[in-house]
Parts: structure tokens; C-alpha cells; sequence
């Protein structure tokens, strides 16, 4: 889980990085995940469920929403602004799954929300603005993808995952028929974002998520949103703002607390099945 979301952590670096519009940047490292993780899976099992669509089109959006957001807008406001994820899964749970919200979830809600607002009051060109809104969309999208695994119950978050690439490269067939001749180094980037970032994130996700719990997973992955902005502000120099700043520790500290408080208030359970639909619930 620590691997996923450390190599997770590159993707806003390298989108950035490279000199593509987010569309063919989507369509080719898809591709290349797809061709990963059907090598890894041999013979994926696709059930055509509706959770199963409607996972691979939440996926999908996700990270449309994501590149596009941090071609816009800052690496660190991108990223933290997906990490909000496990706040509408609070809210979509208790409608769609009918779990009941407690008042810890509420205060959660609130200052979440309120560490988003902060994210708007850096002076941001209409570029950033419209990057951050899609950012949030890309938080949104994220939950729905959780809830779409925890309606599959014990099916498989590779072949979703799988899925979601497919839709990705057709959302990109436009930009991939008329993409530039790319250079050595940025098609190499593109390898790395293919084969690391994306399909080996996604197969590590998707075996340890069976061996962890849903708290350790919450916990590991706050260290992705923190680690994209380090990449990028080492590499490029690259920094948010300080309303950003202040928005992010603020939902960075109240997911954390809350997933600590969970802990320690009750056991974690042992069953494998329930264990792995609420570890892709929470992320």
C-alpha cells in the first residue's frame, strides 16, 4: 500500500513535466497501464455488473478530472483537493448504502469543507479556479468509484481499474489521432507513467487492499497528496499558496484524526470480505 501510493505520488510531477495537452497525456498512459495489468492478470474476469460500470466510469473520471486539474492549477491543490474523497463517501454512504453518519463524521465534514473553501482564497487566474473545481470533481468522483467496489462486494478492483483505462483512451481518441511527435524523454516519461503510476500503483492497490485494514489504508495514502507536492516543488519549483497550505493541513489533520480516533474506539475486523469493501470505500 505504501509502494501504490508512493509511486502514485510522481503522477502530478510528471504531468507537469511533460509537454502534451492532458488529453493525450490520459489516452497514451493508458494504454500502456492497460497492457501492464492484463500481463499481470493473465485472463481478467469482467462481470458486467452495473457497479462494475459504474466503477470503471468513476474511475475514469477521476482521473480525467485529476490531469486536467493539474494542468491548471498547482500539484499540491490537485492533489489534496482528491484527497477530500473519504468526506463525500460520509455523505454518499449514509444515501446510497444507508450507513449511518455519526456526529464525529459530521465534524470531519465541516472542517474538511472549510480547509476547501481556503483552497479559493489564494489569487488564482480562472485557469486555477476552473483546476480547482475539477479537482474537487475528481475527490467526488474518487468516492464513487469506493462506493461502486463495496456494491461488488468480493469482486476484484483490477478488472474496474481495467476498465477504466478503456474508457479513458476513448475519451482521448480525438488528441490521440492528432498528438505531435514526442521526443525521447518525454516518451519515456510517458513509460514510466504507464508502468509505475498508473498499472503498478493500481496492482499493488489492488492485492494489498485484501491484507489491510481500512484505517492503515486511509492513513497510508494521506502521505500521496504530501509527497506530489515535495516532487513537484523540489523538481520544479512549483508551491501552493499560503491559503493553500493552511486548506490542506486542515484536511490533511481531520481525516487523520478521525481515522486515529476510529482505530482507537474499535477493533478492526477480520473478516476479509467486509475488510476490503470498506478499505475501497475509504479510498
Amino acid at each position: 500500500m505504501i509502494a501504490a501510493a508512493v509511486l502514485n505520488s510522481f503522477s502530478a510531477l510528471s504531468v507537469k513535466y511533460v509537454n502534451l495537452d492532458a488529453s493525450t497525456i490520459l489516452g497514451l498512459r493508458s494504454a500502456i497501464a492497460i497492457c501492464v495489468m492484463l500481463a499481470f492478470t493473465g485472463k481478467p474476469k469482467f462481470s458486467g455488473s452495473k457497479a462494475q460500470t459504474a466503477g470503471a466510469f468513476s474511475y475514469a473520471l477521476t482521473i480525467i478530472f485529476f490531469i486536467e486539474a493539474v494542468k491548471l492549477t498547482t500539484a499540491a491543490n490537485a492533489a489534496l483537493l482528491l484527497n477530500t474523497a473519504p468526506v463525500y463517501v460520509a455523505l454518499l454512504g449514509a444515501w446510497l448504502l444507508h450507513e449511518r453518519t455519526t456526529k464525529s463524521d459530521w465534524l470531519v465534514l465541516f472542517l474538511v469543507m472549510a480547509g476547501m473553501v481556503l483552497f479559493f482564497f489564494d489569487r488564482l487566474s480562472s485557469a486555477g479556479m476552473t483546476g480547482n473545481i475539477l479537482a474537487m470533481l475528481s475527490g467526488l468522483c474518487l468516492a464513487l468509484t469506493g462506493i461502486a467496489m463495496r456494491f461488488q462486494k468480493d469482486g476484484s478492483p483490477l478488472e474496474t481499474f481495467v476498465l477504466g483505462h478503456v474508457l479513458i483512451i476513448l475519451f482521448s481518441l480525438p488528441s490521440l489521432f492528432h498528438f505531435p511527435a514526442i521526443t525521447q524523454s518525454v516518451a519515456v516519461n510517458l513509460l514510466l507513467m504507464g508502468v509505475l503510476q498508473s498499472a503498478m500503483a493500481d496492482i499493488f492497490y489492488s492485492v494489498s487492499i485484501k491484507n489491510v485494514s481500512a484505517l492503515e489504508s486511509k492513513l497510508i495514502y494521506n502521505i500521496r497528496p504530501i509527497l506530489a507536492s515535495l516532487w513537484v516543488f523540489i523538481c520544479l519549483g512549483e508551491k501552493p499558496g499560503h491559503w493553500a497550505i493552511c486548506g490542506g493541513a486542515i484536511v490533511l489533520g481531520a481525516i487523520t484524526a478521525k481515522a486515529i480516533f476510529s482505530l482507537r474506539k474499535k477493533p478492526i475486523e477480520t473478516d476479509g470480505s467486509l475488510q476490503r469493501g470498506r478499505s475501497q470505500v475509504l479510498n
